[in-house]
């Protein structure tokens, strides 16, 4: 779950403020207010140019660590035999994905399939016709929004 921060800043000067400005912009809602919100998906040190008039510039920095919860997950069986209660052999995932490639083989090997995309499972069928019930492996890579790689391997069991 991608969650909010919202930076506090003290000002030490009695001066008028001129111009506010963060850096870097990204996951900010605001970038030139005194306490904006931020949603990083990785640890980040943003630097805070406070400038009270030609000369007086007030420089602050302040570092947002952001523990990356996202996991995968992968059920243990389904059953594509068309009563439409778990047909398809998918990815499942709390948030925060930005790729994914999974790969399923059955018992010599062979790959029966494979996908780049969190959306579409596999619905148990090989080469147009239905697989055989019985016990497959897949592998499974995933890259978090935040940059860290979850690989997760395994068996499922296509019943009928």
């Amino acid at each position: 779950i991608l969650e909010q921060v919202q930076i506090t800043t003290e000002i030490k000067s009695n001066h008028q403020i001129n111009n506010i400005e963060w850096k870097p912009k990204n996951a900010l809602f605001c970038y030139d207010c005194l306490s904006p919100i931020a949603t990083p998906y990785h640890s980040q040190i943003y630097n805070l140019e406070i400038r009270y008039d030609e000369v007086c510039i007030e420089n602050k920095n302040v570092r947002i660590h952001v523990i990356d919860t996202v996991d995968i997950w992968l059920p243990n069986s389904f059953t594509p035999n068309g009563d439409a209660i778990n047909p398809t052999f998918n990815v499942y995932v709390n948030t925060g994905i930005k790729s994914i490639n999974l790969r399923i083989f059955n018992r010599w090997g062979e790959k029966v399939f494979e996908t780049n995309d969190i959306t579409i499972g596999w619905d148990g069928m090989y080469k147009g016709v239905p697989a055989a019930t019985g016990i497959y492996t897949y592998s499974c890579q995933a890259i978090t929004l935040g940059g860290r790689e979850i690989v997760k391997k395994g068996t499922v069991n296509l019943l009928k």
